[in-house]
């Protein structure tokens, strides 16, 4: 079977992702040595970008000078550590199922 693009951005919708983007590897052949993708994954054919939305209350405390702890907890801890890679977890798992590779890999980690 075909993985289309719209299949690929309709699982991570349906997983939760705020929005997607998905890059043909052409793309990225200028990449200066040792940020190019296919150093991770030698057959990658394209690029999945998932995007999660901070929700604005989050900042709310460090506008106002009040609590900095819920941006720190959640927008940045809980989204990077749990929310994100659940997202990203599950749509590669589709991708998967649907017979192709896919190397998930966290917010986190910066190459």
């Amino acid at each position: 079977m075909t993985l289309t693009a719209e299949m690929v951005k309709k699982a991570a919708f349906k997983a939760g992702c705020g929005d997607i983007g998905i890059a043909n590897i052409e793309r990225f052949k200028n990449a200066p040595r040792g940020m190019h993708p296919k150093n991770i994954f030698p057959d990658c054919k394209s690029v999945i970008c998932i995007v999660q939305p901070i929700p604005r209350g989050s900042y709310r405390g460090i506008i106002e000078g009040t609590h900095w702890n819920n941006y720190t907890f959640f927008a940045y801890g809980k989204l990077n550590t749990l929310y994100r890679p659940l997202v990203g977890y599950e749509t590669s798992c589709f991708i998967e199922d649907n017979g192709y590779e896919a190397v998930l890999l966290l917010s986190l980690i910066h190459i």
